[in-house]
């Protein structure tokens, strides 16, 4: 069997609507005479989904659980279709039974699967084989439009409305980015620069690749500013480093290989100078941001080497830290940094000093091109700090620390409640994005800060803007729910957690 994934343009595209994109052939071939009954074919085109039963009939495998497919009969030997058909219904109605509480069928639906269960489960014989056939292929045209209706169509008209508001606000902003900037040709020149990063959302394999993009476009900007010669090496070389803490996305492999010292533990003695360093490193961190968590830091660190009842200590700090924000509200930099060091890990806590190093020098000089810099690494510091846009490969062990360390039970109560659970899995993946506005903070004063940020999140907006029309355009693509959509969902998702800890922030100054 030699079948096309999907068909394409005469200009060689695909991924649109067009007949020519969606359809293409499908080529069978057996050494047994007669096999194919091709005087009796009822149906001159197939659906992709329905290859999956048919393979599963000729490999003798079962059929998946969540299979929506149906049998292509018309492949198969007449002797062999009652069988092949029971087997397929009897999939679908276990798999139907499953989901009815959530997708409710339709009257006509219902009576089909009444007939057909009542032919296959019941009577249990192979009479009338093309009145069986008939039904067999009314049930499975009726079910597929219904889940399609249901799954696969888009409401183009409120997506439109999204985007136009989104268009009409971006406008908005770029206009009061401008008139806070004055600096026009400069701007307009790393705009242009910008907009090639842009044109990322729009092609699956520059996603896949999206780390090494910003890298070099974030090195081709660092070596464009006015900047001396060492400063310009200085952080070439910082930002070089940080590449050893990019994680491979599974479309990368065997090619790109996740470095072990970040996934495993070599050995014990290694074991025990990562702590080590990190906790050297999270010290400097402490020191050169005035923040005073160090209650906190110490029984993280000991908690990496494995002392008891640290973990019950710590926590027991945070609950203070949060009396604390009640009755001061500016201690909230301190509650976030004891939640970082411990989700982060002492393993990727090199790569956060990397970036305070890179900040510290940068925010010397916050010429025109900073903000759209500083938007570029917000999400270069999400890839670098060992994460990617796929589902997968959330870090889910920060939800849990919990699991081989006793804990009070009343305060286990709290510590293992979902919410602080998602909270601790946020702060984890985006700490890139956190760690932007915090360390900006950490490096301005009050008024230059304010403004700065605000520059920032507008070049956010244009960003969310390109990744939201390129969802769009691109929502009949065959990578659409593997690599366009986790990226907006995890781009809008850093963009809304930004603009609370932007708000929060600024509201804590006043």
């Amino acid at each position: 069997m030699v079948i096309g994934d999907h068909g394409m343009t005469q200009q060689g595209d695909h991924g649109g609507d067009e007949l020519n994109e969606i359809e293409t052939a499908m080529f069978l071939y057996t050494t047994k005479v007669n096999y194919f009954p091709l005087t009796y074919l009822k149906e001159q085109t197939v659906s992709q989904i329905d290859l999956v039963p048919t393979l599963a009939w000729f490999l003798h495998i079962l059929i998946p659980f969540s299979n929506l497919g149906m049998i292509i009969t018309d492949l198969l030997p007449i002797e062999q279709r009652y069988h092949a058909m029971k087997l397929n219904f009897q999939q679908m109605d276990t798999y139907l039974k499953e989901i009815s509480s959530t997708l409710p069928l339709s009257d006509d639906i219902q009576d089909l699967r009444a007939h057909l269960h009542t032919i296959f489960l019941k009577s249990n014989n192979e009479r009338n084989l093309t009145m069986i056939e008939n039904l067999f292929h009314e049930f499975k045209h009726q079910l597929q439009r219904h889940f399609r209706h249901q799954w696969s169509t888009f409401n183009i008209s409120r997506i439109l409305n999204g985007l136009f508001i989104m268009l009409i606000s971006s406008l908005i902003l770029l206009f009061i980015f401008f008139q806070i900037t004055k600096d026009y040709q400069k701007l307009i020149f790393y705009l242009i620069l910008t907009s090639m990063y842009f044109a990322i959302s729009f092609s699956n394999s520059f996603i896949i690749n999206e780390a090494m993009c910003l890298y070099f476009l974030i090195q081709t900007i660092i070596l464009l500013t006015k900047r001396n010669l060492h400063e310009k090496c200085l952080l070439s070389f910082l930002l070089f480093v940080s590449r050893a803490f990019l994680i491979c996305r599974e479309e990368q492999q065997p090619y790109c290989i996740d470095p072990i010292w970040l996934l495993s533990k070599s050995s014990d003695t290694f074991d025990s100078i990562l702590p080590f360093l990190s906790a050297i490193v999270w010290l400097i961190i402490l020191y050169f941001t005035s923040n005073y968590s160090y209650l906190s830091y110490i029984t993280i660190v000991a908690y990496w080497f494995n002392i008891p009842h640290t973990l019950s200590i710590f926590y027991l700090s945070l609950l203070i830290q949060f009396g604390f924000i009640l009755y001061k509200p500016s201690y909230f930099d301190t509650l976030i940094y004891s939640i970082l060091i411990f989700v982060v890990g002492y393993r990727f806590s090199f790569v956060i000093f990397l970036q305070y190093s890179l900040y510290k020098i940068l925010l010397k000089n916050t010429d025109s091109s900073i903000p759209l810099l500083f938007s570029l690494l917000s999400d270069y510091f999400f890839y670098a700090t060992g994460h990617q846009p796929v589902i997968s490969q959330i870090r889910w062990t920060a939800a849990f620390p919990t699991l081989n360390s006793p804990l009070n039970i009343y305060l286990s109560l709290i510590i293992n409640s979902l919410v602080l659970r998602g909270i601790f899995v946020l702060i984890e993946t985006f700490s890139g994005q956190i760690l932007n506005v915090i360390l900006i903070r950490k490096n301005l004063d009050k008024k230059s800060q304010k403004r700065f940020l605000k520059l920032i999140l507008i070049v956010d907006c244009v960003k969310l803007l390109m990744t939201s029309l390129s969802v769009f355009l691109l929502r009949r693509h065959l990578m659409l729910w593997k690599i366009f959509s986790p990226r907006f969902l995890f781009q809008l998702v850093g963009f809304v957690i930004k603009c609370l800890f932007v708000c929060f922030t600024m509201k804590l100054e006043k």
